[in-house]
């Protein structure tokens, strides 16, 4: 498996993106004239609990 293919998988993402410098990063290279001051970073929920409170109406 190559590095492109783990950074795909949703695990590998979500926990490397969970890092404020990891996502600055791949923001200043997807958007190399913008100037992000602030990054605020939300962990990403497991699909089940998205699912969970979907179902449950919290969503």
């Amino acid at each position: 498996m190559s590095e492109l293919e783990d950074i795909k998988r949703d695990l590998i993402f979500g926990h490397v993106m969970e890092k404020r410098e990891n996502c600055r990063q791949l923001l200043k290279l997807i958007f190399p004239e913008k100037r992000f001051e602030r990054i605020r970073v939300t962990p990403q929920k497991p699909i089940n609990q998205l699912l969970k409170e979907r179902k449950e109406g919290e969503i």
